[in-house]
């Protein structure tokens, strides 16, 4: 009976290590799939990355996104993403493919608040939105509800 018990948990054992391995396979084809992708388009929907990886799982995209490095519009409601390797950003820290948006900052309004702290003078809604390229006047108040203090 005893050796029945070892040969099971045996078996088990090279089931689970044989199944551990092809996911671990799968998540290697996939971050491939992904970084090929995006190398390829340099920036992408959501849609675009469920195609990619045959899924409609947020969480399975956004994993196999933090594996790679990734980045997110500040502009178009954060929908775009690109490789975090990607970007050359500008003396401002942003960069833009088309009119889409991408900061080292991250958010709009993360954006917004080191774009008004860096410089001397502090920024103009008009300034903000000129270098920007996206309307402001949201983040700003948001940023002035909060407390934010600037020079």
């Amino acid at each position: 009976m005893r050796l029945e018990v070892i040969q099971i948990g045996l078996f088990w054992s090279a089931y689970i290590l044989l199944v551990s391995y092809g996911v671990k396979q799968m998540s290697e084809q996939a971050r491939d799939r992904l970084w090929k992708l995006l190398r390829r388009r340099r920036v992408v929907e959501l849609r675009d990355l469920f195609e990619a990886l045959g899924t409609r799982s947020r969480m399975t995209v956004f994993r196999r996104l933090r594996e790679i490095g990734y980045r997110t519009s500040f502009t178009h409601r954060g929908q775009y993403y690109t490789l975090a390797e990607l970007p050359e950003f500008d003396q401002w820290g942003l960069w833009f493919h088309g009119d889409i948006g991408f900061s080292r900052s991250g958010t709009l309004k993360e954006t917004t608040a080191v774009q008004v702290q860096q410089a001397p003078d502090g920024r103009t809604h008009g300034e903000l939105s000129h270098l920007l390229r996206v309307r402001v006047h949201n983040p700003l108040l948001e940023l002035v509800h909060e407390g934010a203090h600037w020079p």
